[in-house]
């Protein structure tokens, strides 16, 4: 059973795991599902994230993005005023943008754009949300 919250007249769902695939393109017509992130975000019932539960709880909010051969990259999801972006945290002190995506509803199934800084804007497929 799924414990929902309800909280300044919203209702707050548990903590999620999104994984998201990436999704057709040019160079992955069927898309790619060994491409991807992982997102570790709470959601409000509408698949947006909760921005106030995130705020009150940010190192609760992970990111692993996979690529074949290239190490994993983990991370932090953060808002700025523009946008949420994922933050490696991997080097010491250091703290580098993987990517960044506008406010959007994450629903399985949906397609969402996620940009990177040397990869530009890109596709990905919503394969799976979890309860955490």
């Amino acid at each position: 059973m799924v414990r929902v919250i309800r909280l300044r007249g919203q209702i707050e769902l548990p903590w999620r795991l999104i994984r998201l695939e990436h999704g057709a393109s040019t160079r992955f017509p069927s898309g790619s599902a060994v491409r991807g992130y992982l997102l570790r975000v709470p959601l409000l019932a509408n698949g947006h994230i909760d921005g106030e539960t995130h705020a009150r709880n940010p190192e609760k909010s992970t990111v692993r993005r996979f690529w074949p051969r290239e190490a994993n990259r983990l991370g932090y999801v953060t808002r700025n005023a523009a946008r949420w972006q994922l933050i490696s945290a991997q080097l010491k002190d250091i703290d580098e943008l993987i990517a960044w995506f506008e406010d959007c509803a994450f629903i399985v199934g949906a397609q969402v754009s996620l940009s990177e800084p040397h990869r530009g804007t890109m596709p990905f497929l919503v394969a799976d949300i979890r309860v955490d």
